[in-house]
């Protein structure tokens, strides 16, 4: 049975090839017809569309680790078809239709490449290593081949012209494999249309809006459909004008052939079902999982598929792949138990593996080895002993392709960094002179301590010491400026710092806003700020707003001289956003004072109907829907956990056309979390937040040793709490009697302990709050009690 796929974003390849990730996996082990999920059984050959990323070339083709003869190869390029191999290239995305002699050898009967983006450069953003090309934005992968006349990112300018090859992850931005400089007057995209305008003649594909009034014969368009599109100008508004479009459908097999295919997970319901590009997968008991668990799939995780395709069109895996080993042994950003630690990854059927530890500090290489690829692990000597910071990159290879992945560790403690005495944090300087103090901490080898202006990054002081000794500082700011003075602490190599927020001295006058009040809700989309004159040098103003994922976003920013005591700022967000805005006066050095406005709310924004804020659920899952807007651009839709370290369990964003959202994988115990939605309009993101709880139709632990507000009078105690069904616990004990609150126990447990003996407890506390966590699927539902403490000497 022949089953037809529309891919999303190139063509044939669509999303399969772009949104379907692949690197040649040389050594993998190509496995058909596993224990009677589908298949034929022991052909003599086997038929096999495979969908990834070009390793090598030559007389032969390596893709997802399989080497395929070109022998009179069908060979299609962009739409021209060739009978030269030496067209295709290295990062390429291919689509190969052919057969397997053996796990590792075959021949290709088609090769099918097709470029996702030709186009010119408008944005480079060097920090993040992406650009932007036809409002598409483009990061620049581990992986990525250097084409013609490329080296490096460094020679990448804008409005220059490039083609792209790439998949498509999550977000939909495009994860390149290969980019070319070239010269072009004609530019070609590959995408999916969203809000499509038919009376206006134009859609979007991400960020692009493409305008197809001059074409006569473009096909019957809608949201979703993915289309290729040709445009040689753009408008005064800087809209594409398309010059063809084309509908793109591909085949991607039928149910008697193998598929291997390599990919992002861009959408993700649960390790059952879930999206490789627009290939849904299906995943079952008889799966094997290679490298890591299924409990480790999620979006943007990189994989590769074997199986055959269902007749509904889903691909039964009957293998899955983990292509990026990862560190299995030690929690990512946890702190490591001793000063020697072996570190454990997963086994992806890799050629090689390469470890590589770096100082934080100075980013200097502690540790740097490769491995072949039958070692999954190394035990390391001399790391920190002082909780430094250290960067961990596990970086794999296959075939000639390496892949990162990267984590922060903090070395176990077992000696203590030094600390500012002569300081609290929060403190306000006496004069512009200061003297400075910190403790003496035996074992270290020697300290270094700066004082600086947090906001012009102004240096006061930078000196080494081979021992703890009072320094005095000159010539401090006079302004109330924000002080930052760090100590740090070296042993063995590795530094420790503790940094402590300090004020100047304020001997002179900053500016105020007095033309608005903080929380104040503007009026309109235009405002004039105005400010008292305190005879300063200059002022700044900065206004800031937050998008779904918490990141600044700048709108206006800009430096006055002293005479300057007003500005006005136009296009201000129009549907309730929170605005962030900094006045900066300097003087000596640059002291702030920040004010919170919103939106004049011209436009309301998305609320959810389905739930209220504070509700409970029914059950793990949920549909939550929201109103539309109809001068939204776009949705987002977050949920986070409450409690411990507030994880992210789910982060999509929607075309204005979807209001509702199907979630499993819910709490069932009861377990608070956070939902947000945020709608664009303008440019401008406005966050409607709500707390909820789980359906709670799991038993969570109670505490059982005490009662609440009860008395202790020895300065130890044994806590314990019920044993149920659940995956661990966690147990905090905490003065809050003052403040800042002092820990006085924080430990988390297995699921077969059931009591904990607390020691060093506070002599007069009013409120020791005990806390006790129960761990459902990694959402952690809490129950408490206060405590009171009348020790003795």
């Amino acid at each position: 049975m022949n089953i037809t796929t529309k891919l999303s974003l190139i063509g044939l390849l669509s999303l399969v090839l772009i949104n379907c990730g692949g690197s040649g996996t040389e050594n993998d082990a190509k496995v058909s017809g596993i224990d009677g999920t589908g298949g034929p059984e022991n052909p003599e050959l086997i038929q096999i569309t495979s969908v990834g990323v070009i390793s090598n070339t030559d007389k032969q083709l390596l893709v997802n680790g399989v080497r395929f003869a070109l022998d009179d190869t069908q060979i299609t390029i962009n739409n021209e078809n060739t009978s030269e191999p030496s067209a295709l290239a290295k990062g390429q995305i291919v689509l190969v239709k052919g057969t397997l002699k053996d796990d590792s050898n075959g021949t290709a009967n088609e090769v099918i490449h097709k470029t996702n983006i030709n186009g010119p450069i408008s944005e480079l953003n060097t920090s993040k290593k992406t650009i932007i090309v036809l409002g598409q934005t483009i990061v620049l992968s581990n992986d990525l081949i250097w084409g013609e006349n490329l080296n490096s990112f460094n020679d990448l300018k804008q409005g220059d012209t490039v083609q792209v090859s790439g998949f498509k992850l999550a977000n939909g931005d495009l994860s390149a494999t290969r980019i070319d400089s070239i010269t072009a007057n004609a530019y070609s995209l590959i995408g999916k249309i969203s809000q499509l305008n038919t009376i206006d003649q134009q859609f979007k594909i991400n960020d692009l809006i493409v305008n197809y009034r001059d074409i006569s014969t473009a096909p019957l368009l809608s949201d979703g459909m993915t289309v290729e599109i040709y445009a040689q100008a753009f408008n005064t508004q800087g809209h594409a004008l398309a010059t063809a479009i084309t509908q793109l459908e591909s085949t991607l097999g039928d149910t008697e052939q193998q598929i291997q295919l390599e990919g992002f997970i861009t959408e993700f319901k649960n390790p059952s079902e879930f999206t490789i590009g627009d290939v849904s997968i299906n995943t079952s008991r008889q799966t094997i999982f290679i490298g890591n668990t299924r409990d480790n799939l999620e979006l943007n995780t990189r994989v590769e598929i074997e199986g055959y395709l269902n007749d509904d069109g889903t691909l039964q895996a009957e293998k899955l792949i983990f292509l990026v080993a990862d560190i299995i042994s030690h929690k990512p950003s946890s702190t490591l138990p001793s000063s020697t630690v072996t570190f454990e990854w997963g086994d992806v059927n890799a050629t090689a593996y390469h470890l590589v530890i770096k100082n934080n500090y100075n980013h200097q290489i502690f540790y740097d080895k490769k491995f072949d690829g039958n070692t999954t692990s190394a035990t390391i000597t001399g790391l920190p002993e002082n909780n430094a910071a250290m960067t961990l990159f596990l970086y794999t290879q296959h075939g000639e392709f390496w892949y990162r992945k990267y984590h922060y560790y903090y070395g176990f403690k077992s000696l203590e960094s030094a600390v500012l005495t002569s300081h609290d944090h929060g403190d306000t300087l006496s004069s512009t002179d200061e003297t400075f103090t910190w403790n003496a901490v035996p074992g270290v080898e020697q300290y270094r301590f700066i004082v600086f202006d947090y906001f012009s990054n102004t240096v006061y002081h930078d000196e080494f010491y081979p021992n703890a000794i009072p320094v005095t500082v000159n010539n401090l700011p006079d302004n109330g400026a924000d002080i930052v003075v760090l100590v740090w602490s070296q042993y063995k190599g590795w530094w420790v710092r503790t940094y402590d927020d300090l004020i100047s001295v304020q001997l002179v006058e900053n500016a105020s806003l007095t033309s608005h009040t903080d929380k104040q809700t503007l009026s309109t989309n235009s405002q004039t700020f105005t400010w008292n004159d305190v005879g300063a040098e200059q002022y700044e103003l900065r206004l800031v707003t937050r998008d779904p994922k918490g990141w600044f976003q700048i709108f206006h920013q800009e430096t006055y001289d002293g005479s300057t005591t007003s500005a006005t700022i136009n296009d201000l967000p129009i549907n309730g956003a929170e605005i962030l805005f900094r006045l900066r006066t300097k003087h000596s050095g640059w002291a702030s004072k920040h004010y919170t406005f919103t939106g004049p709310g011209l436009v309301s924004d998305a609320e959810l109907n389905s739930h209220v804020n504070f509700g409970q659920l029914t059950s793990d899952v949920e549909t939550f829907s929201w109103n539309e807007v109809t001068e939204a651009e776009e949705y987002h839709l977050k949920i986070k956990s409450y409690t411990l370290e507030g994880r992210d369990f789910f982060d999509e964003d929607y075309d204005t056309y979807i209001t509702q959202e199907t979630i499993s994988g819910l709490p069932q115990n009861g377990a608070e979390f956070f939902l947000s939605l945020s709608t664009k309009v303008n440019g401008f993101w406005a966050h409607k937040h709500y707390r909820l709880k789980g359906s709670g139709t799991l038993q969570d632990a109670n505490i059982t040793s005490h009662t609440s507000y009860e008395t202790i009078t020895t300065p130890t105690t044994t806590i314990s709490w019920d044993n149920v069904a659940s995956d661990g616990y966690r147990l905090i004990v905490s003065d809050r009697s003052t403040t800042p609150k002092v820990v006085v126990h924080d430990q988390i447990y297995d699921k077969s302990t059931t009591s904990a003996l607390i020691e060093n407890l506070p002599k007069n506390a009013n409120n020791l709050f005990v806390e006790i966590f129960t761990n459902h699927d990694d959402w952690w539902a809490i129950k408490r009690l206060i405590l009171k403490t009348n020790i003795s000497d």
